[in-house]
């Protein structure tokens, strides 16, 4: 799974409009994040104090060194240092009920993970590609070389992630209040 995870991080920001729509969800400065209250930001990216300081002071990087940067992050840090990889299955991932109750379960397995002092992190390349190739009608490589690694043929990917336990505290994500993310 680990080298499928690089494998896929690296087809990501080869596809240019992948990766402009990943890009989508950085969020590069503090009024972005206070604006949008949603995405990536430095303050969760695992990166070291002083990192995350310079890091707010620099200006924003471009899309490419970004996505380098991802890469990076994925070879040396995220894949590296998972003592455990894992991923939900459902045996139809476009079907809705079936991918409610994954992102469900991914809530309540977060949680619980944090009350035993774990730290969890998606780690959802794979299902994206898997998904990408599908939407343009390629062939579906990811999801060949990911069933190797499948016991029952019946399932397929819908979330992945690692875990284990943290080297230091993570930093509060932005949440948007539920009124701003549910239409009535």
């Amino acid at each position: 799974m680990a080298k499928l995870t690089i494998a896929a991080t690296q087809t990501i920001i080869d596809d240019a409009e992948m990766d402009a729509w990943s890009n989508r969800w950085s969020r590069g400065s503090r009024a972005e994040v206070d604006r949008e209250r949603s995405g990536l930001t430095l303050a969760g990216a695992g990166l070291d104090p002083v990192t995350e300081t310079f890091g707010a002071l620099m200006p924003p990087i471009d899309a490419r060194s970004q996505g380098q940067y991802w890469l990076n992050m994925t070879r040396k840090s995220s894949v590296p240092t998972a003592a455990v990889f894992g991923m939900l299955l459902v045996q139809d991932p476009y079907d809705r009920a079936q991918s409610l109750a994954a992102g469900r379960l991914w809530q309540r397995l977060h949680l619980r993970g944090a009350q035993l002092g774990l730290a969890m992190q998606p780690l959802n390349q794979i299902p994206e590609i898997i998904d990408r190739e599908r939407q343009l009608r390629k062939p579906a490589a990811m999801a060949a070389r990911i069933a190797t690694l499948l016991p029952d043929q019946t399932w397929r990917p819908t979330f992945g992630l690692r875990l284990g336990y943290p080297t230091r505290d993570a930093a509060i994500a932005p949440r948007r209040a539920l009124v701003d993310a549910v239409e009535a």
